[in-house]
């Protein structure tokens, strides 16, 4: 959005609107600090593309697994935006800003590359995150970021509906918590997944099982 000025070689100040819509909700001393973060991305995206398809594609020829590591993974996937999913979340200027950001970046996800098309994976993986799912794992499932075929890599530690920055630790908490959803997508987030997540990976980490 940053770079849409430039490309077409006009001024629409697209991004500008929305970043001073987002500043409104914070006091003024962060909206400076917020307000130069944003403008930095916008001006570097280096990282951005060496997560395309592309880039990916040479990591994965140039980097292979050790065998001293062991490699765990979690998988999630937000609901397909739709009018009455998007009407419901609108409830402030906020929310209707990021929903519309996330109904935008699950589009764009939804396109997987025909060129550098991301490995199916593997059966007892895919059987979970199906069970998890109810369905099955097509081009379309993704978090609003990432298509959710694309996340499994080694073992499958955990699997469920979260957008890419629920998993992060921004949802919607309870009343009186520190979480803010900063990513209007519908996916019903809450502090007991989140946990459930984390618990996963701890014990991945730690070696330990489950419940152990």
């Amino acid at each position: 959005m940053g770079r849409l000025d430039d490309a077409l070689g006009v001024n629409i100040k697209l991004l500008d609107k929305s970043v001073q819509l987002v500043l409104r909700f914070i006091e003024e001393e962060g909206q400076i600090e917020v307000g130069a973060w944003l403008d930095g991305i916008r001006r570097d995206q280096g990282g951005i593309i060496q997560l395309t398809p592309e880039s990916m594609d040479i990591f994965d020829v140039a980097v292979e697994d050790s065998s001293a590591v062991r490699y765990g993974s979690i998988a999630s996937w937000g609901p397909s935006p739709g009018p009455v999913r998007f009407l419901s979340s609108v409830r402030s200027p906020m929310n209707a800003l990021s929903a519309t950001l996330y109904s935008t970046l699950h589009v764009i996800a939804s396109r997987a590359s025909k060129v550098y098309p991301y490995p199916s994976p593997e059966a007892t993986a895919r059987e979970k995150i199906e069970r998890a799912l109810g369905r099955e794992i097509a081009d379309d499932v993704n978090d609003g970021l990432v298509p959710t075929a694309s996340m499994v890599w080694g073992e499958l530690l955990w699997a469920g509906a979260a957008d890419h920055l629920d998993i992060l630790g921004h949802f919607h908490g309870e009343p009186g918590s520190i979480h803010t959803d900063w990513l209007t997508s519908g996916a019903g987030f809450r502090e007991a997944d989140f946990g459930q997540a984390m618990d996963a990976v701890s014990d991945f980490l730690l070696d330990r099982h489950p419940g152990s």
